[in-house]
């Protein structure tokens, strides 16, 4: 069962928003779009077991909706990391997120575990530079290459998180995945801008502060204020 924290919105989606790609990586132009005069939300779905994702969900579903995208936030308990992008399959969410080792391991598993050998390899050569941003594209190009044919991933945040769901170990780049067809060049350049905008310690903190407070909106708008979305 669902449990919805924001009433549906219904407003006009920008038809300008001057953001920029603020990563190497760009996700595929999708075939079709979401009509901008439809009524319907977005709909953003976390893991209400992990508090990170509730951050992580609360914080682009506010940037959404102050570009004026509406957008709909809920959470859900799942038992599994493959029930979120299930729930794409299933057209009951637009937009999930996860990381981007994490998901490859949920999406194929023996793929994840052939590039976690030759991660530590690497790491263990002195070969693998957190800097240089090469395995963090290298994990994300093959988790979106095992997306389902409707879903793609924005650009891949330089923030990591995922800690508890390490297995086998693999960069973690916090990343949001949704259904192609819902998201038009615009709405895509924005949500690379939250994924561009925020850094380990921001989600770090925000995460904590989202936990101990009731009004996650608040610990969210705050911080997009302080960042101009």
């Amino acid at each position: 069962m669902s449990q919805t924290f924001w009433k549906r919105r219904i407003a006009p989606v920008a038809t300008a928003l001057t953001v920029a790609a603020l990563t190497a990586s760009c996700a595929q132009e999708p075939h079709s779009h979401r009509d901008p005069t439809a009524e319907d939300p977005v709909t953003v779905i976390v893991d209400q077991t992990r508090p990170q994702q509730i951050m992580l969900g609360g914080l682009y579903e506010g940037a959404m909706n102050n570009a004026k995208i509406p957008a709909l936030y809920q959470v859900e308990r799942m038992y599994n990391n493959s029930d979120r992008v299930r729930l794409l399959s299933e057209h009951r969410a637009d937009l999930i997120f996860g990381c981007t080792g994490e998901l490859l391991t949920s999406l194929n598993p023996k793929e994840a575990e052939r590039l976690s050998q030759e991660y530590l390899a690497d790491k263990e050569a002195g070969k693998v530079d957190k800097n240089s941003g090469t395995w963090r594209d290298k994990v994300y190009e093959t988790m979106v290459a095992n997306l389902p044919e409707h879903a793609t991933a924005g650009n891949p945040s330089s923030a990591t998180g995922c800690e508890d769901v390490n297995d086998p170990p693999l960069p973690q780049n916090i990343v949001p995945v949704f259904r192609s067809s819902m998201f038009d060049r615009n709405e895509r350049l924005l949500l690379n801008r939250v994924s561009g905008t925020i850094d380990t310690q921001d989600v770090e903190k925000l995460t904590e502060k989202a936990h101990g407070d009731l009004n996650l909106s608040v610990v969210v708008q705050d911080y997009l204020r302080a960042h101009d979305m």
